[in-house]
């Protein structure tokens, strides 16, 4: 059943939330000089809205659908992200969900699980096999011109061993396909990877044995290929 407690979200409807969510940015875009800043869409569930009264109420003055709403709100932040000139990183979820995404973001794709395209899709690359869903959108999003951040398969906060890593790599599958002799003259670029580490089971008594030596594996794979 569903627990909001579980899935809970930012309010949408609020002015408030978006003068919270600029000054957060504006901070982290203060503290880390890098040109990206990531914003997260990861697992957004809708239900978060449909069932609070005020927001049902809001969403249906603005004529807004639940994609319609998480875009409004993302419309906001990836003006904010531009303003303080940043580029900014997306996970899968929003992406496949179907969020229109300015020039220059980032797709971050992590789903290690499923199978997407195949043959009988015209634009997908001959003779390449249904592809894990997370490396299936990575491609998706290079074909539209989005760069690539991919952390398919490489979750550490997984039950999995350093081999388990290894043996993916972040242009596997359809990803290996670039450039103008696949058509893909203007495809996004795939910029890296990244081992991330959840912390819903982790604290400071086991955070070194999560983190390592499977960090190595994909660090290693990275830099190798």
């Amino acid at each position: 059943p569903f627990k909001a407690r579980d899935k809970l979200a930012l309010d949408v409807s609020s002015v408030r939330t978006m003068e919270v969510v600029k000054t957060v940015l504006q901070e982290i875009a203060e503290l880390f000089p890098d040109e990206f800043l990531h914003v997260g869409g990861d697992e957004v569930d809708y239900r978060c809205w449909t069932t609070m009264p005020h927001i049902k109420s809001w969403m249906r003055t603005k004529g807004f659908g639940p994609l319609e709403a998480l875009q409004h709100f993302y419309d906001s932040v990836f003006q904010e992200v531009q303003d303080l000139g940043k580029r900014p990183i997306v996970w899968e979820d929003s992406f496949d969900q179907g969020l229109k995404l300015p020039p220059g973001a980032v797709v971050q794709p992590w789903k290690c699980w499923g199978e997407a395209g195949g043959w009988h899709l015209p634009w997908w690359p001959k003779g390449e096999p249904p592809a894990q869903l997370g490396f299936a959108s990575g491609f998706i999003a290079k074909r539209m011109g989005l760069d690539v951040v991919e952390s398919t398969c490489w979750y550490l906060d997984w039950d999995s061993q350093w081999n388990d890593f290894y043996e993916h790599g972040a242009d596997e599958g359809p990803l290996r396909h670039t450039g103008a002799k696949e058509g893909m003259a203007d495809a996004g670029r795939l910029v890296g990877g990244e081992a991330a580490l959840w912390t819903e089971r982790i604290d400071f008594t086991n955070l070194a044995c999560r983190a390592w030596p499977r960090a190595a594996a994909v660090a290693e794979r990275l830099w190798s290929e």
